[in-house]
C-alpha cells in the first residue's frame, strides 16, 4: 500500500482526534495499528534503498582498543601478577609510575575521568598508595560468567 506524505499525516491527526473524543475507542486502534505498519513499510523501504557505509576509522580504532581490558593491559605492561588484588569485580593495585601511565591512556581512550574511575586509597596494611578501579578485576567477571544461568 502507497500512502503520500500528506495523506498519512491526515490519517495520524484523524487517529488523535478520535482518540481525544473517545467516541469509538476501536475505530482508533485499528487506525492506529494501519498507522504503524504503513511506517514499518515505509522504514523497510528506506532501510533497502540506503546501505550503512563502513565505519570511520576512529570509530574502529576505538572499539580495538576497547577489547583489552585494564587488568590484561597492566599485565601486559609488566606490572607484577602478585601485586594485584581486589574485592569482587573491583581492581586494587599500587600507584607506580607504570599503573599510572597505563591508567591515565586508558581513560583517555575511553574519555574516562580517572579521578572517578580509579581513585586512590591508602592500603591499610602496607601503607602505600593504590588504584581503585572499579569493576575492572576481569577475573571475577570471567568466574560470574561461568556460574550465570
Amino acid at each position: 500500500m502507497t500512502v503520500q506524505v500528506k495523506e498519512f499525516e491526515l490519517l495520524v491527526e484523524i487517529c488523535k482526534h478520535l482518540r481525544a473524543e473517545g467516541a469509538r475507542p476501536e475505530l482508533a486502534t485499528a487506525l492506529q495499528r494501519a498507522i504503524n505498519r504503513m511506517h514499518q513499510e515505509q522504514e523497510r523501504a528506506w532501510a533497502g534503498n540506503h546501505r550503512p557505509e563502513p565505519a570511520p576509522k576512529w570509530v574502529t580504532a576505538r572499539l580495538a582498543k576497547e577489547d583489552a581490558p585494564l587488568m590484561q593491559r597492566l599485565l601486559e605492561a609488566g606490572y607484577p601478577a602478585e601485586e594485584i588484588d581486589h574485592h569482587e569485580s573491583d581492581l586494587y593495585i599500587y600507584v607506580t609510575p607504570l599503573t599510572t601511565q597505563v591508567i591515565e591512556q586508558w581513560c583517555r581512550e575511553h574519555e574516562y575521568d580517572r579521578a572517578w574511575h580509579c581513585p586512590t586509597f591508602y592500603d591499610q596494611i602496607s601503607g602505600r598508595l593504590m588504584y581503585d578501579c572499579a569493576f575492572q578485576y576481569s577475573d571475577w567477571w570471567a568466574e560470574k560468567a561461568k556460574t550465570a544461568p
